[in-house]
Protein backbone atom coordinates (compact mmCIF):
# COMPACT_ATOMS: atom_id res chain seq x y z
CA UNK A 1 0.00 0.00 0.00
CA UNK A 2 2.78 2.41 0.87
CA UNK A 3 4.56 1.82 -2.46
CA UNK A 4 1.37 2.37 -4.43
CA UNK A 5 0.61 5.53 -2.49
CA UNK A 6 4.14 6.83 -3.12
CA UNK A 7 3.52 6.49 -6.85
CA UNK A 8 0.06 8.09 -6.57
CA UNK A 9 1.46 11.03 -4.58
CA UNK A 10 4.08 11.61 -7.29
CA UNK A 11 1.49 11.34 -10.07
CA UNK A 12 -0.95 13.63 -8.26
CA UNK A 13 1.72 16.34 -8.01
CA UNK A 14 1.73 16.52 -11.81
CA UNK A 15 -1.09 18.81 -13.03
CA UNK A 16 -1.28 16.93 -16.34
CA UNK A 17 -2.11 13.70 -14.49
CA UNK A 18 -4.62 15.20 -12.06
CA UNK A 19 -7.61 15.06 -14.42
CA UNK A 20 -6.96 11.38 -15.18
CA UNK A 21 -6.61 10.52 -11.50
CA UNK A 22 -9.73 12.48 -10.58
CA UNK A 23 -11.77 10.43 -13.07
CA UNK A 24 -10.79 7.14 -11.41
CA UNK A 25 -13.61 5.37 -9.62
CA UNK A 26 -12.52 4.39 -6.13
CA UNK A 27 -15.62 4.15 -3.92
CA UNK A 28 -13.61 2.94 -0.91
CA UNK A 29 -11.02 5.75 -1.03
CA UNK A 30 -12.58 7.43 2.00
CA UNK A 31 -11.63 4.40 4.12
CA UNK A 32 -7.96 5.42 3.95
CA UNK A 33 -8.65 8.60 5.92
CA UNK A 34 -9.03 7.10 9.36
CA UNK A 35 -7.24 7.47 12.70
CA UNK A 36 -6.71 3.69 12.82
CA UNK A 37 -4.78 3.53 9.53
CA UNK A 38 -1.00 3.16 9.65
CA UNK A 39 0.58 6.62 9.93
CA UNK A 40 2.72 6.24 6.77
CA UNK A 41 -0.30 5.23 4.71
CA UNK A 42 -2.42 8.02 6.18
CA UNK A 43 0.18 10.73 5.50
CA UNK A 44 0.58 9.61 1.90
CA UNK A 45 -3.17 9.34 1.33
CA UNK A 46 -3.57 12.87 2.69
CA UNK A 47 -0.74 14.16 0.48
CA UNK A 48 -2.41 12.50 -2.53
CA UNK A 49 -5.72 14.19 -1.72
CA UNK A 50 -4.06 17.56 -1.09
CA UNK A 51 -2.18 17.44 -4.39
CA UNK A 52 -5.34 16.63 -6.33
CA UNK A 53 -7.35 19.37 -4.62
CA UNK A 54 -4.57 21.86 -5.36
CA UNK A 55 -4.55 20.88 -9.04
CA UNK A 56 -8.35 21.11 -9.29
CA UNK A 57 -8.34 24.56 -7.73
CA UNK A 58 -5.55 25.73 -10.06
CA UNK A 59 -7.38 24.48 -13.14
CA UNK A 60 -9.81 26.94 -14.64
CA UNK A 61 -13.17 25.75 -15.89
CA UNK A 62 -13.37 22.35 -14.25
CA UNK A 63 -16.48 20.75 -15.64
CA UNK A 64 -18.14 18.64 -12.96
CA UNK A 65 -20.19 16.75 -15.54
CA UNK A 66 -17.03 15.05 -16.84
CA UNK A 67 -16.71 13.16 -13.53
CA UNK A 68 -18.95 10.34 -12.33
CA UNK A 69 -20.43 10.45 -8.85
CA UNK A 70 -18.20 7.63 -7.60
CA UNK A 71 -15.02 9.27 -8.92
CA UNK A 72 -12.16 10.55 -6.80
CA UNK A 73 -13.22 14.07 -7.85
CA UNK A 74 -16.61 13.76 -6.16
CA UNK A 75 -15.09 12.13 -3.08
CA UNK A 76 -12.48 14.85 -2.57
CA UNK A 77 -13.86 17.99 -4.17
CA UNK A 78 -17.66 18.01 -4.10
CA UNK A 79 -18.54 18.41 -0.44
CA UNK A 80 -18.46 14.72 0.35
CA UNK A 81 -19.90 14.44 3.87
CA UNK A 82 -18.04 11.20 4.72
CA UNK A 83 -14.73 12.70 3.58
CA UNK A 84 -15.34 15.96 5.46
CA UNK A 85 -16.22 14.05 8.63
CA UNK A 86 -13.06 11.97 8.42
CA UNK A 87 -10.93 15.07 7.86
CA UNK A 88 -12.52 16.74 10.88
CA UNK A 89 -11.66 13.76 13.07
CA UNK A 90 -8.08 13.74 11.74
CA UNK A 91 -7.59 17.31 12.98
CA UNK A 92 -7.31 15.70 16.43
CA UNK A 93 -4.72 13.13 15.33
CA UNK A 94 -1.62 13.10 17.58
CA UNK A 95 0.80 13.31 14.62
CA UNK A 96 1.75 16.82 13.50
CA UNK A 97 2.35 15.85 9.87
CA UNK A 98 -1.13 14.32 9.63
CA UNK A 99 -2.67 17.52 10.99
CA UNK A 100 -0.61 19.64 8.58
CA UNK A 101 -1.81 17.62 5.60
CA UNK A 102 -5.43 17.91 6.75
CA UNK A 103 -5.08 21.69 7.06
CA UNK A 104 -3.49 21.76 3.59
CA UNK A 105 -6.56 19.98 2.18
CA UNK A 106 -9.05 22.16 4.03
CA UNK A 107 -7.43 25.45 3.02
CA UNK A 108 -7.31 24.73 -0.72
Amino acid sequence: QIQVLKVLVNLSANPAMARHLLRAQVPSLVLLFDNCINREILVRALAFAANLKKNVNNEEGTMTEEYSEDSIFFTLCRDSAPFAQRLASLLHHPDTEVKEQVVRILTQ
